[in-house]
């Protein structure tokens, strides 16, 4: 060009805009690479699942116009997300026995015997479902309060304050106090040989009692 006449100013002129060219050819080939990167990195780790997730992909992938956005912003088929279980099995089960506490505790606190004075019934409740959960069982705290009652009965101190706060009652077990015992076994009807031992020590105190002259011969 130089031989044509042409000014030293145009060929450098000419020179980078070759070179700028060239530049930008690159620069668009690396922006392509990065872009096959991505989709193969999404196609890797699974589509977004809403747009908000497809948002922040391309915020962070800038070389990924909206328009360019590979992977689909909806939920894929694969998806199955397990049904949420019943409140009772989230809670172990607590949830389905809080009633039959509740009705347990209501049938203890109809036979517990009433008092003359404070006998606070949230904080028995509270106790009486603690109890439960140390593995008490229901049936003997309301025999024992049932009993417990029958005692006062008795002894005319229902409706007085000499009756336990029904707290301080469960805090000290004292159901255990009243639970029904055992009737006692019967003695066993004597054997043939007993009966025959219990008639010779008869006799032989009788000889005794006839020669220190208490008794005569003829049993009087």
């Amino acid at each position: 060009m130089a031989s044509a006449g042409a000014p030293s100013e145009a060929i450098a002129i000419a020179v980078d805009a070759i070179e700028q060219c060239q530049q930008e050819g690159k620069q668009r080939r690396a922006r392509n690479a990065q872009r096959m990167r991505t989709v193969r990195a999404q196609s890797t780790h699974g589509a977004c699942t809403d747009d908000a997730q497809c948002d922040t992909r391309a915020a962070q992938n800038p070389s990924l116009s909206p328009e360019r956005k590979v992977s689909p912003c909806t939920p894929s088929k694969e998806i199955n997300p397990s049904p949420t279980p019943p409140l009772a099995a989230e809670a172990g089960g607590r949830c389905a026995t809080r009633p039959a506490v509740e009705q347990a505790f209501e049938e203890f606190w109809r036979a517990y015997p009433k008092r003359d004075g404070a006998n606070p019934r949230a904080p028995a409740a509270k106790k009486f479902a603690a109890a439960l959960k140390a593995g008490c069982q229901s049936e003997e705290i309301v025999a024992g309060a049932r009993a417990y009652r029958s005692a006062c009965d008795a002894g005319k101190l229902t409706g007085t304050p000499m009756v336990a706060q029904a707290i301080t009652w469960l805090n000290q077990q004292r159901w255990s106090d009243y639970q029904a015992q055992p009737p006692p076994e019967a003695e066993p009807e004597p054997t043939p040989e007993q009966l025959a031992e219990r008639q010779r020590m008869i006799e032989q105190g009788e000889q005794i009692l006839i020669r220190q002259g208490v008794l005569n011969g003829a049993g009087n």
